[in-house]
């Protein structure tokens, strides 16, 4: 049981693979995310298998991540989502979540992505949402959900998502998207 790992604005071409990333995300007792990145770091996790971390694996809030990638890599027995993103855009890749309290990347209901982004992740994307807050994509911005991609939103009573700017999905037919319910396993 122990904190986190931090990589702050300065950090450049880190690269994490084949690690075994064990019991982060403590912090007297509250859980906290287990690997802290700023916006501007440029690292990626390759091959990597977080596990039994407190909280989430990644909480990323605010605009930019675009040099910081997660791919190959293995999410179980998390206490939380194995990512939580507040507007974020980072490569999220072939990744896999099994035994977590969330699996899937957890979309905050008060992102507003401002930054084209892509979704392209073998994770299912979960959209929260509340009564006055959901995920927006603004006005000029370009959201891309790549082929075989999951949404599922979380709130039954509440829109999944709203589009201000503009939504590409790149389906095909032999690689559909799919827009489920969230309890859909």
């Amino acid at each position: 049981s122990w904190a986190r790992i931090i990589f702050s604005s300065t950090a450049t071409n880190s690269s994490l693979k084949y690690l075994k990333y064990r019991y982060g995300g403590y912090y007297l007792g509250a859980p906290q995310p287990a690997i802290e990145v700023n916006s501007s770091a440029a690292v990626t996790f390759d091959n990597t298998t977080f596990e039994e971390s407190q909280g989430n694996v990644f909480m990323l809030s605010g605009s930019g991540f675009t040099s910081m990638t997660i791919q190959n890599s293995i999410f179980q027995n998390n206490g939380d989502a194995p990512v939580k993103i507040t507007s974020a855009s980072p490569n999220i890749l072939t990744n896999t979540a099994t035994a977590n309290t969330i699996n899937g990347i957890l979309i905050t209901s008060d992102s507003n992505f401002t930054a084209n982004t892509t979704w392209g992740s073998t994770i299912p994307y979960i959209l929260e949402s509340t009564a006055i807050a959901r995920p927006t994509v603004a006005l000029g911005t370009t959201l891309t959900i790549n082929p075989g991609v999951i949404l599922k939103p979380q709130s039954s009573a509440n829109e999944a998502l709203r589009i201000d700017g503009v939504l590409n999905w790149l389906a095909t037919a032999l690689n559909p998207g799919v827009i489920t319910s969230y309890k859909d396993d």
